[in-house]
């Protein structure tokens, strides 16, 4: 499994880690983290930019002996227009992006 973070430019910090096997399914977490986020900020009359945030490789857990390897941070999504649709699609009755990313 490896282990991806969520890194926002604006504040310069890393999200907690989270474990997915590849870096296409880390990616349609990471759209659908940004997708439900993006909502939120619409109810709360926030403004967001998908911009701010981008998506790293920070390591790799073995899942039969519980380590951990970190590695130096590898961009796997920095920019966000490729899934600009998916996210854009904000309305009061969208549904949770899924199988539609790729």
């Amino acid at each position: 499994m490896k282990l991806y973070s969520v890194y926002d430019n604006s504040t310069e910090e890393y999200s907690a880690p989270m474990c997915c096997k590849n870096d296409n399914l880390a990616v349609r977490s990471f759209v659908q983290f940004l997708w439900q986020a993006k909502q939120n900020a619409k109810k709360m009359h926030f403004v967001w930019d998908d911009s701010e945030f981008s998506l790293k490789c920070i390591g790799e857990f073995d899942e039969d002996t519980g380590t951990v390897f970190g590695v130096s941070p590898r961009d796997v999504v920095v920019d966000m227009s490729k899934y600009s649709d998916v996210l854009d699609d904000v309305s009061d009755d969208a549904s949770v992006p899924d199988k539609e990313i790729f």
